[in-house]
């Protein structure tokens, strides 16, 4: 998957200006990267590249943010979430940080966040059940009863990120 995300050292990243604010400290340890930005506008986008007999058509959208020394930026992205099916943990439009979880580890991943990618859907919900050892499924669930949860077959799952931060959301 690290592929798809090739570093972003390119002309828009290079456009950028980077503004201090006085009294705001960078982190010294910190390394800027302009991340792909996965929005409701831009999933069908996201959701094609997974797809091999399509050629990939990369999101135009990024989200400047600084990972910690030695993090591999090919491994993240930010996931708008969208809707109410994550509150109150995760509010609508929040933008969360996420890491691409390696195919082996999959298995093993219960009780996060994740933002999933199966079957030309792309959601974000919590894992509280992976039975992918057993009967090669996996069920995502709201945080908000009313929506529920998903049942994904493995052969389905084109990808996992375990979401690690908010990076943005509003007050309410």
């Amino acid at each position: 998957m690290s592929d798809l995300f090739p570093n972003q050292t390119n002309s828009r990243l290079l456009s950028l200006e980077v503004h201090t604010v006085p009294g705001l400290a960078v982190p010294s340890d910190g390394l800027f990267c302009l991340l792909p930005l996965v929005m409701p506008a831009n999933r069908a986008i996201f959701i094609r590249q997974f797809v091999p007999e399509q050629s990939p058509d990369f999101i135009k959208d990024g989200f400047l943010l600084a990972l910690p020394e030695g993090a591999d930026p090919a491994r993240y992205l930010v996931v708008e979430v969208e809707g109410d099916r994550m509150k109150p943990e995760l509010k609508d439009r929040a933008r969360v940080l996420a890491e691409a979880v390696p195919p082996a580890e999959i298995p093993y991943e219960s009780g996060g966040i994740y933002a999933v990618l199966f079957a030309g859907r792309f959601v974000v919900g919590r894992i509280k059940t992976n039975d992918l050892g057993q009967t090669d499924t996996l069920t995502v669930h709201s945080d908000d009863e009313r929506f529920g949860s998903v049942t994904i077959k493995a052969a389905d799952l084109r990808g996992l990120w375990k979401v690690t931060r908010i990076v943005d959301a509003a007050v309410y």
